[in-house]
């Protein structure tokens, strides 16, 4: 589909000086000699999209927010090479869409969505660099969640954590992300799925998407005081407490088995831990951390959920309800990954 000859779009913008996001008709971008434009499909909506309008303060420029993409080509620039197809579709790599050093993935700040211009718009302009084809069969709302959900929790379990065959896995904080990898962790060959999540609805999922055994958080301290143990435990919350019931569930195996006991933090959580440090010198827990993944994963997530092996909880919304979806989001009624759809 070409662009339409309309030189504004809505989007969702976000300002330092407003708590919420502001739908806006503003001129549609351009592609630079190095970028793609798409008319984006899908975007997703992210925790992440909270804490950029709580931390407004830090940012000083005003944007278009949303960094889950998925879109279709359908213009690019005079230096993009013929491999970017127009009227295809593509999810966006995260850590590529920096309009600065590629070296520094892992420094979100300046990404789309984060940064510069992202996906709560009717088109964006990306590096091509950035973008990953997405196979047939795979819904545009798919691949926006994949895009940052599916990529993060897919360098987890696999580059981060290093789930081997026979393995058993503890995931703290089973949403969006939690689910998928609860899926990867049975791919990458885990003995033992065990989950932990407060809603009584979410661990149900749990169970139909491949754990063993979920708790409450009281259950899990409890079934920890009682014995149980594994060799990872992937923090999906990355609070003091989540820290700490990951740490301890780690600690009978790094009693046993030196250095290989992992705790991978995923979410981006707060507050600050204690560690008693003679155990931490006798009994080595190694603790990761983990942001988001690369284009590699990306492709790899894409091609599972094709295959049908990891398999997303979807609600797709219109942009114009975008503040609203946000609130539900803070307000914790939203119960799957949302994904907000453009008007065409």
């Amino acid at each position: 589909m070409a662009p339409t000859s309309n030189p504004t779009m809505v989007a969702a913008m976000f300002s330092p000086d407003s708590p919420v996001l502001q739908l806006q008709q503003v001129p549609k971008p351009t592609p630079a000699a190095n970028e793609v434009l798409l008319r984006v499909r899908a975007c997703g909506v992210c925790h992440s999209d909270i804490a950029l309008l709580d931390g407004r303060g830090l940012r000083t420029s005003s944007f278009v927010a949303g960094h889950e993409i998925c879109g279709e080509a359908v213009a690019a620039g005079t230096d993009v090479a013929n491999d970017v197809t127009i009227g295809a579709l593509y999810s966006v790599d995260l850590g590529q869409t920096r309009a600065d050093d590629v070296g520094r993935r892992h420094a979100l700040d300046g990404t789309s969505g984060l940064g510069r211009d992202g996906g709560y718009a009717q088109y964006v302009a990306l590096p091509a660099r950035a973008l990953v084809r997405v196979p047939e069969g795979v819904t545009p709302s798919q691949a926006a969640v994949a895009a940052d959900a599916g990529v993060t929790a897919y360098h987890a379990v696999f580059d981060v954590a290093k789930v081997k065959e026979g393995e058993k896995v503890l995931i703290v904080g089973a949403g969006g992300l939690g689910l998928i990898a609860v899926q990867l962790a049975r791919i990458a060959g885990a003995s033992q799925v065990f989950v932990a999540d407060p809603r009584p609805h979410t661990r149900e999922l749990s169970r139909e998407r491949g754990a063993d055994q979920t708790f409450s958080p009281e259950e899990l301290d409890a079934a920890i005081a009682n014995g149980l143990s594994v060799d990872v435990a992937l923090d999906f919350v990355s609070v003091p407490s989540t820290f700490q019931q990951g740490y301890n569930a780690l600690l009978p195996t790094a009693a046993k088995s030196i250095c290989d006991a992992r705790l991978v933090l995923v979410g981006v959580g707060h507050g600050k831990v204690e560690v008693d440090l003679r155990i931490a010198v006798v009994i080595p827990v190694r603790i990761l951390g983990n942001l988001y993944g690369t284009s590699e994963n990306l492709a790899s997530v894409l091609k599972l959920i094709q295959e049908g092996k990891v398999k997303l909880e979807l609600e797709e919304s219109p942009l114009e309800k975008i503040c609203e979806v946000l609130d539900d989001l803070r307000a914790g009624k939203i119960r799957s990954r949302m994904v907000i759809i453009p008007p065409v």
